[in-house]
């Protein structure tokens, strides 16, 4: 393979297993929706429930509109706003 200006470049081994490969990986949700658009839980519902499932992050996703989250990320759970749009 060659970038652009012609030197040859060499791509790094793709692992197999990913979950066989050591560091860290966290457990939790990328895609939740709210009562500000089509969910039927609160910011705080949700965060309480992923908190007690043991989850490490949760991101909250409604739609068109950025939930305040500011509230509901302590120490042990990320909670992170989002928007699908």
């Amino acid at each position: 393979m060659t970038i652009a200006d012609g030197a040859p470049t060499t791509l790094a081994p793709v692992p197999g297993n990913p979950f066989t490969t050591s560091g860290t990986w966290y457990r939790g949700s990328p895609h939740n929706h709210t009562v500000a658009s089509d969910g039927i839980h609160t910011v705080a519902e949700l965060s309480a429930w992923y908190r007690g499932q043991g989850m490490d992050f949760v991101v909250i996703t409604d739609h068109d509109v950025v939930a305040d989250v500011s509230d509901h990320g302590v120490d042990d759970l990320l909670v992170i706003p989002g928007a699908e749009i």
